[in-house]
């Protein structure tokens, strides 16, 4: 059984999805208006506390509270939900948007199903004034809300491939200044102590306190590169 809390899980990860870019769901809820003769139409996503719009036609709104929504209902159904007139259905009769402005009367709406099964939201066209869909319309929504799935899963991949090599992106520049370190930045003081070896070596070994000094200083700057290189590699 899927629970309410995955549901809301799934939601988030498609609410973070940037859909002001993409012009296919705006043509979606214009079509579904243009078709079922509605001034409204909405693609939403419902999580528990706001029903939110992603795309819309006929309101100025970007979302609603998800206690009075039609989309509470319509995500519990497997088919297309029809409330011919709201007034005279028990469920919507006393809700804000039926009794007081704008005075909903009719809505259709079918639910958003993913991937993982769970139902987002939903696709639904409204009116104030009481109708009936057709059988051409009511399959156009059935149609239209696959549609949308499909566009939003895209996007969502889309997304992740671009997390993705963003990711990849940020690897191989540690990478890159790992490499710089080695190459460079390890030769200056391993050539330094190199010199002074020899020069101690020069003088049979009888080094003066200046050279350990400054062999002291290429062993603490050799230290430093090894705990960045550590600090990188614990990040990759």
């Amino acid at each position: 059984m899927k629970s309410s809390f995955d549901r809301l899980y799934t939601v988030n990860i498609f609410k973070n999805i940037n859909y002001n870019k993409g012009k296919e769901f705006q043509d979606i809820v214009e079509l579904a208006a243009e078709i079922c003769e509605t001034p409204v139409a909405l693609i939403t996503l419902l999580d528990d506390e706001k029903n939110h719009f992603v795309a819309k036609v006929g309101v100025s709104l970007d979302f609603m509270p998800a206690d009075t929504s039609f989309c509470r209902h319509t995500i519990q159904q497997d088919d297309v939900m029809v409330v011919n007139d709201a007034l005279l259905d028990h469920r919507f009769a006393d809700s804000p948007q039926v009794a007081g402005a704008p005075g909903v009367r009719f809505y259709a709406g079918t639910a958003l199903r993913v991937n993982n099964g769970h139902r987002v939201g939903s696709l639904c066209v409204i009116d104030v004034q009481p109708k009936t869909l057709t059988a051409v319309q009511v399959k156009t929504l059935e149609v239209l809300s696959r549609q949308v799935t499909i566009l939003m899963e895209l996007e969502l991949g889309q997304q992740l491939m671009r997390q993705q090599l963003a990711d990849i992106e940020e690897q191989n520049r540690m990478l890159m200044n790992i490499s710089r370190v080695q190459s460079h930045d390890f030769r200056a003081p391993v050539a330094l102590m190199l010199g002074i070896m020899n020069i101690i070596k020069d003088e049979d070994y009888t080094a003066g306190k200046e050279y350990l000094q400054i062999m002291e200083g290429a062993v603490k700057e050799l230290d430093e590169k090894i705990h960045l290189i550590v600090e990188y590699t614990q990040v990759l």
